[in-house]
This record gives C-alpha cells, sequence and structure tokens, in this order.
C-alpha cells in the first residue's frame, strides 16, 4: 500500500512526464483559489506541499534545461518563465532548496551566452 508521500511523489514524477510534453505550463502560488487543475497548478499544489516533489521537479528542471537542444527549441520561450517561476515559488516555501534553484538561474544565465 502506498503511503500518502509516496503517492505524493508518483504524481509529481507524473506531472513532470506530462510537462515533457507541453509547450507551456502555468503555475500558481496560491493553491487556495481552486485554480490548480492544470498540470502547472498541480504541480504547483505539490512542490509547496512536499519538499521531496519540490526537490524532483528541480532535478527534472536541471535536466531538461541542461540541454543545448532546450535553449534553442522553440519550446523555450514559452517552458522557461513556468519552470524559472516554479523555482522561485519553491525556494520561497523549502529555502534549503535554494541552492538547486542557483544553480537553475545560472543555467538559464548561461543560454544567453
Amino acid at each position: 500500500e502506498l503511503t500518502e508521500m509516496s503517492k505524493m511523489i508518483l504524481k509529481g514524477s507524473q506531472l513532470c512526464e506530462t510537462l515533457e510534453n507541453t509547450v507551456k505550463f502555468v503555475v500558481i502560488e496560491d493553491t487556495s483559489a481552486g485554480h490548480s487543475n492544470s498540470v502547472g497548478g498541480q504541480l504547483s499544489n505539490l512542490c509547496i506541499k512536499c519538499s521531496a516533489v519540490a526537490q524532483g521537479f528541480l532535478m527534472w528542471a536541471t535536466e531538461r534545461i541542461s540541454t543545448y537542444e532546450f535553449s534553442s527549441s522553440a519550446a523555450y520561450p514559452y517552458s522557461a518563465p513556468g519552470i524559472l517561476s516554479l523555482s522561485r515559488i519553491i525556494t520561497t516555501h523549502h529555502p534549503l532548496l535554494r541552492e538547486y534553484v542557483i544553480d537553475i538561474a545560472l543555467t538559464f544565465l548561461d543560454h544567453s551566452n
């Protein structure tokens, strides 16, 4: 039987997998407003509630953005804001994950070179 934590991690993993095929996603910081039906909204909600899911998202994002193909893709201008926004939200709720977010920000800065 899966624990509640296991279910959240599994759902977060599935949502990140869905983002692989999504060009754009919108994140939300206020999960009480009931706007969490979208993929970005659901992932935002899970990342806020569970640091393990947040860390998993950051690991996924780091892997995704670290290739040249991503920075030169048509999806870059649409998915980059979602990745950066959710990373910022994660730092406000899980300060111990800031090092991962800094690495993501530096990777995006490197794309401009």
